[in-house]
């Protein structure tokens, strides 16, 4: 009886374990949509080869744009989209 035990304690700890892993993926999932929900289609950047700032779809950004944030400038280090240029 105590050996059935020993080996049913173990199987509903992971059982459970593996209910709140999926349970987190799930809420992970769903922030990650609720995020995509806040992101830019366009972005203005500085370029100098057209002169000051242009509008730009957000994706087409590459390393070394400098983005205006409302008002304010930052540089672009890394960009995840596709490098028109390549």
């Amino acid at each position: 009886m105590v050996a059935f035990f020993c080996g049913l304690i173990p199987s509903l700890l992971i059982a459970e374990s593996i209910k709140l892993l999926d349970l987190q993926e799930r809420n992970a999932e769903s922030a990650i949509e609720a995020l995509k929900e806040y992101e830019p289609e366009m972005a203005k950047v500085v370029r100098s080869d057209s002169g000051g700032v242009v509008s730009i779809k957000a994706k087409e950004l590459v390393p070394g744009d400098v983005v205006e944030v409302s008002g304010w400038y930052m540089h672009v280090v890394r960009s995840y989209g596709t490098c028109p240029c390549s």
